[in-house]
């Protein structure tokens, strides 16, 4: 009887526990205001979008695996993002980095919806991403610098929400707080040369949910940046490799970001 008694306490406990964190979330959540995606049904964009035979079998086998971790197309493999957490591009002018990012970046829309992943772009010559601007997935900004700025403090804010709600992951935060889940973030600046100064080692090392993709024509001997660039991140070399780059045409570029035009305009 005294146990059964017990018992009957220790489930009240935690469920008056469980409540209380999730009201303190929200709370918190409004007061930091970390950057989430709106709170409403979203639909991938059907796999027929794409049209290079290539590429579709990629997002294919992406999609199959989605659920699991955040999957990026490096070439004809799955890299996963959660393993690697940043990864630093390094290949001449031609050798392909702009096609692979592409591929990245159409392939991140195709398998994950905003409330899984947004996107902060930045690209120092002002043309590359333009084709991306207005979808509800990219970050927007007033200026690179300040969107760098902004991702960092990011960090910062969800760092503080785990802290103080006692998780660990920001898969155990959103088990826990499904009105407001926080999405997972891939920042990629193309080029790192301009940001050589930024110190990135907050984002490097923050483990909530923030990646960090940087692409360079240099190599590390050609001019110095620190440390933690090449021993705090994983690496993809050009020189010397035997990727194959994999084009998207324009027309499937185009049909991604109009069924997300659409879509945000009436889902």
């Amino acid at each position: 009887m005294f146990i059964s008694i017990l018992l009957l306490f220790s489930l009240l406990g935690i469920y008056f526990l469980y409540n209380y964190r999730v009201e303190e979330i929200e709370e918190y959540n409004h007061e930091l205001k970390p950057i989430n995606a709106d709170n409403k049904k979203q639909v991938l964009p059907p796999l027929n979008t794409i049209q290079n035979k290539k590429f579709y079998n990629i997002v294919r086998n992406i999609r199959k695996q989605r659920r699991k971790e955040i999957f990026i197309p490096i070439g004809d493999k799955m890299i996963s993002l959660e393993k690697i957490s940043s990864l630093l591009i390094v290949g001449q002018t031609g050798s392909g980095k702009s096609i692979l990012i592409d591929n990245i970046i159409c392939s991140t829309l195709m398998n994950y919806t905003e409330s899984e992943v947004k996107l902060g772009l930045i690209d120092t010559n002002e043309v590359e991403f333009e084709k991306y601007k207005g979808i509800n997935h990219i970050i927007e900004s007033s200026s690179d610098i300040e969107l760098i700025k902004r991702i960092d403090r990011e960090v910062d804010i969800r760092k503080q929400l785990l802290k103080k709600n006692h998780f660990s992951t920001i898969k155990e935060y959103n088990r826990k707080n499904k009105k407001n889940p926080m999405s997972k973030i891939l920042l990629i600046i193309d080029d790192l040369y301009d940001f050589r100064d930024y110190d990135f080692s907050n984002i490097i090392q923050s483990n909530v949910g923030v990646y960090l993709l940087l692409v360079t024509d240099f190599q590390e001997d050609k001019f110095n940046l620190p440390k933690i660039f090449f021993t705090g991140i994983g690496k993809f070399n050009f020189e010397g490799s035997d990727f194959n780059s994999i084009e998207i045409p324009d027309e499937d570029i185009e049909n991604i970001v109009n069924y997300y035009k659409k879509y945000d305009i009436i889902g």
